[in-house]
């Protein structure tokens, strides 16, 4: 049974390890994440940032936790804000969000540009290329197939999907 928490995300280590202290068998974590490469501050170099797309948010699966006295007991895990309510009655959905995640993903565990194909977006951030940390705006997006042409500072551009820049939606 998947469960969704809300955590310090400076704490996520303290918070996975204490978590697998008291559920040591069956205990799994998912998070959703994307990876890029940036320019250094100091143009040297590029470094490689990642980026999890639910900032605070971590899927946790354990069958213990259909037992509302552990979930009472885990309450106060280092690292956790709250447990998100409603688990019990929407375990389809989260179980079709983590499989949408997992057949857009690599071999390395991170999201492909295609995750963001079905979302209904209209404007978007540039997270890698010439254009990093610029706001769009799309125009015409071709259903995400190869291309998409995108408004920025009122400048019409094409944007090949495959070229490996990546955006993520405002």
């Amino acid at each position: 049974m998947w469960i969704i928490a809300k955590i310090k995300f400076k704490e996520i280590c303290n918070f996975k390890k204490n978590l697998g202290n008291f559920i040591k068998n069956d205990l799994e974590f998912y998070e959703p994440h994307i990876t890029y490469r940036q320019r250094s501050i100091k143009k040297t170099g590029y470094k490689t940032i990642k980026k999890f797309i639910l900032s605070g948010y971590i899927f946790c699966k354990s069958e213990s936790f259909k037992n509302k006295s552990t979930l009472s007991s885990l309450k106060f895990t280092k690292g956790l804000e709250y447990f998100l309510p409603g688990h019990l009655y929407n375990q389809n959905e989260i179980n079709k969000f983590i499989n949408y995640c997992k057949d857009h993903e690599d071999p390395l565990g991170n999201l492909k540009q295609s995750f963001f194909s079905n979302l209904n977006i209209t404007k978007g951030i540039f997270v890698s290329g010439p254009f990093t940390n610029l706001i769009f705006e799309i125009i015409n997006n071709n259903n995400f197939k190869k291309n998409i042409q995108v408004l920025c500072k009122n400048k019409k551009i094409t944007i090949n999907l495959n070229g490996g820049g990546i955006f993520l939606p405002v």
